[in-house]
């Protein structure tokens, strides 16, 4: 029987000894306060053509390193190109229209009034087709997609002599030298918290290396309140939840080990709510 005991006795210290190493960095103390719902973030942009038409050629490869301006893909510029041609042959013809005006004004031909307001017209029209030539000029050009800041390529869709609508995305550029942390703290947690305050921050994926950052903004409302589909607490069913509050934390070490931050990575951020930078 004190055999028993005595075993139970002992799996009892071994359960509370692993309770309090599992808990120890979440209560660090009184005066930080720490979650481990984080993850690394960054700027990922959805690039898309401004116009349409079929692939000519994908210049990028997935997961391929670009810088802002290089040409990731282009269009058959072929449409566009007899659009523009079009909309320039209309701009001199406006332009001998008025100068054939020009001289019948010169002449003194006809009323002056009637020469005036025919004038007028021609350069409305002259106007007109210069603007057109522009947006011709403008959908030729977009015929070549460029990269709209550094990043890396993800998740490329494009392919050679598929053909896309306007608008349609074609790959993602994710900003990886530009990352921060997504911290999701509990709404108790946030009477605490200011802009401005130190963090620490322990990636999953680098276990062991520690990285600081700070408070860089709280987001405006819970994130249920982004929710595609937010809950609908006036029906019958309710159950109280406890919600959490997004808040960016800048880093200040952006790169550690020879290891790059990638955005998704899971992470464990204790702030604290009394140093200031």
């Amino acid at each position: 029987m004190n055999r028993k005991f005595g075993m139970m006795g002992y799996a009892g210290v071994l359960l509370l000894a692993g309770i309090s190493a599992g808990t120890a960095w979440y209560l660090p103390g009184s005066t930080t306060e720490n979650t481990d719902n984080a993850y690394l973030r960054a700027d990922i942009t959805s690039v898309s053509a401004r116009v349409g038409g079929a692939v000519r050629g994908v210049h990028v490869s997935a997961n391929q390193t670009v810088a802002a301006g290089d040409l990731l893909l282009e269009l058959d510029p072929l449409d566009y190109q007899l659009r523009l041609d079009t909309a320039h042959a209309n701009v001199i013809q406006a332009e001998a229209a008025l100068a054939v005006n020009a001289r019948q004004r010169t002449l003194g031909s006809g009323d002056r009034q009637l020469l005036d307001a025919e004038r007028q017209g021609l350069l409305a029209k002259l106007s007109a087709a210069l603007a057109q030539e522009n947006l011709a000029r403008h959908d030729l050009d977009s015929t070549q997609v460029l990269a709209p800041h550094d990043g890396v390529v993800g998740d490329l869709v494009a392919m050679a002599g598929a053909r896309i609508a306007p608008g349609q995305r074609l790959l993602s550029l994710v900003a990886v030298d530009q990352p921060w942390v997504e911290a999701n703290f509990k709404e108790t947690q946030l009477r605490h918290l200011a802009v401005g305050q130190l963090a620490t921050v322990r990636l999953d994926a680098l276990p062991g290396q520690l990285l600081h950052g700070r408070v860089e903004s709280l987001a405006p409302a819970a994130g249920s309140e982004f929710a595609l589909l937010p809950a609908e607490n006036a029906s019958g069913n309710f159950t109280r939840v406890v919600q959490r509050v997004s808040v960016r934390i800048a880093l200040n070490e952006l790169v550690t080990a020879d290891v790059v931050l990638r955005p998704g990575l899971s992470a464990k951020v204790g702030i604290d709510t009394v140093a200031q930078p």
